[in-house]
């Protein structure tokens, strides 16, 4: 059985995989909104034509699947967050249920 700051270290780290996977989502964010959308604007005011529409229809699209990417990551991170804790309340709950019956034992 783990002990009790067995099962705080093991909650902390989760947490910060969570708190990763919410900065890795930021950062895709400020790219898909400030560098990738200054880029588009002046590819669009440099290049002209059917080609340059195509590549810009593209650029756009692919700026909405990082965003969602990005939503996707925070999700990700909130279902780590809700399932570290779900774990650490069971292990504390059985840790001190032991602790209890060997208290008593």
């Amino acid at each position: 059985m783990k002990s009790a700051s067995e099962i705080r270290f093991d909650f902390r780290q989760a947490i910060r995989r969570a708190e990763e996977l919410e900065e890795i989502a930021c950062d895709m964010r400020r790219l898909s909104n400030k560098e990738m959308e200054d880029s588009l604007q002046r590819l669009a005011g440099a290049w002209k034509g059917e080609a340059a529409d195509l590549f810009l229809s593209r650029g756009l699209q692919l700026r909405e699947n990082i965003k969602q990417s990005a939503n996707d990551l925070d999700r990700a991170a909130s279902a780590v967050r809700k399932a570290a804790k779900r774990i650490y309340d069971a292990e504390m709950a059985a840790y001190r249920r032991a602790k209890r019956r060997e208290y008593h034992s």
